[in-house]
């Protein structure tokens, strides 16, 4: 069940709109209206002392705050309205506490102009409750305050706790949570996971996750990668994506992702996507012929690199071209092939070529180029040069489309 919470503008109970007439003049008798305004002009003239924390306004009776509010200024009467302080966290403590049945689906979305504001004590109490009702759906956007750490129940709990706790639970995000040393989680019905992490994290263990088929890690910390990051993966994963938020910044996968962890771990995966790619290094180029040769069922590939071209990579490549063989039909069933660079290197277009010439079954490569004025004299005829030897190349796959789409 879904809770929502409004915000009501008070109204008078009459069905009749309050027409009351203040007078002046010392031979009418006061209107209950002004009886009502000297009462709350009274308490507003005598203020309470900072230690004195009575609210006098909202225990008069509910007509008379009624006639008050309707004859304030348009203004006035809607300044304090969307301010629920701390009502907002007790009636949402309330009725979690006080709902027998299941909840299915919580979320809670506190925008960033909002003044009420989410403390770590509130998550701590909601999220047992939660994690108690069966919760299938749960989403927790808080834009409002700006947390330097967790909640506790997520440390205490070790939010691998908290999943072992939902046994129904199949998709979990975690979005710019800072504080995380260790994901390490056994939820057997977890089937999506999504983690935006930053420098901090030191260690990630799927292993227990063994349903897990779409897993996503985004760094959102620059040039900060620990060596050895990921420990272990699922076995039968199919999706895989992984980058950083600074596109920018170069990762050296050979160093995060060990070659024997890949081999074991990819047997399933039918989406790769791998961002900020060293592209312009003989071993990192290796390394990624090594990731698709791993993969036999691997469909669609995506992939970034922000690299430079100079005379060193021309004569690596040369090198290494004999070292980029494989067995006919290593990549039978890739279909779809994405590679974005910002400058065209012969790594890339030794990648380009292995791809074409073991992928049978492939329908679409996209090789999308850009180019820089202050890197290059004559954009014009690079760009034809490439076109030049994306045409010669051999395709294993005579219906392969090869796009070439520069970019100035």
């Amino acid at each position: 069940r879904q809770f929502h919470f409004l915000t009501l503008t008070p109204s008078l109970k009459s069905e009749t709109p309050y027409t009351d007439t203040v007078h002046c003049s010392d031979s009418h008798k006061p209107s209950p209206f002004l009886t009502q305004l000297s009462l709350y002009m009274s308490l507003l003239n005598n203020k309470p002392n900072e230690e004195d924390h009575i609210d006098r306004i909202s225990d008069l009776p509910s007509n008379v705050i009624d006639g008050i509010l309707q004859n304030l200024d348009i203004r006035d009467q809607y300044e304090h309205l969307d301010d629920p302080g701390p009502i907002v966290s007790k009636i949402i403590t309330d009725v979690l506490m006080r709902h027998n049945g299941p909840i299915y689906k919580f979320f809670l979305f506190i925008p960033p102009d909002f003044n009420f504001k989410i403390t770590v004590e509130h998550f701590d109490k909601w999220v047992p409750l939660l994690s108690r009702r069966g919760i299938k759906h749960l989403e927790l956007l808080d834009f409002g305050t700006a947390l330097s750490h967790l909640p506790y129940i997520v440390f205490c709990c070790a939010l691998e706790s908290l999943i072992c706790g939902c046994p129904l639970l199949e998709k979990l995000s975690i979005y710019f949570c800072n504080g995380f040393e260790y994901f390490d989680f056994s939820a057997p019905s977890l089937k999506v996971l999504e983690i935006y992490f930053d420098g901090n994290v030191k260690s990630i263990c799927l292993k227990k996750a063994k349903n897990l088929i779409d897993l996503t890690l985004i760094n959102d910390a620059n040039d900060i990668w620990v060596s050895g990051l990921i420990k272990s993966l699922p076995k039968n994963m199919q999706r895989f994506s992984i980058g950083s938020y600074d596109l920018t910044e170069k990762i050296s996968y050979a160093d995060i992702i060990p070659l024997t962890l890949v081999k074991s771990s990819f047997k399933s995966i039918k989406y790769l996507k791998l961002g900020n790619l060293k592209l312009d290094e003989r071993g990192e180029l290796l390394y990624i012929v090594s990731v698709l040769k791993s993969a036999p069922h691997l469909v669609e590939f995506v992939t970034e690199s922000n690299t430079h071209s100079n005379e060193d990579h021309i004569t690596q490549a040369r090198v290494c071209s004999e070292e980029l063989e494989c067995s006919n039909g290593c990549l039978n069933q890739l279909q779809i092939v994405n590679i974005i660079v910002e400058f065209s290197s012969q790594q890339a277009m030794s990648l380009l070529r292995f791809i074409l010439v073991n992928s049978t079954s492939l329908k679409t490569l996209t090789f999308k180029v850009g180019f820089s004025y202050q890197k290059l004299d004559a954009p014009l005829l690079a760009m034809a040069s490439i076109s030049q030897e994306l045409l010669l190349m051999e395709r294993a796959s005579p219906r392969a489309q090869v796009k070439f789409l520069p970019s100035l």
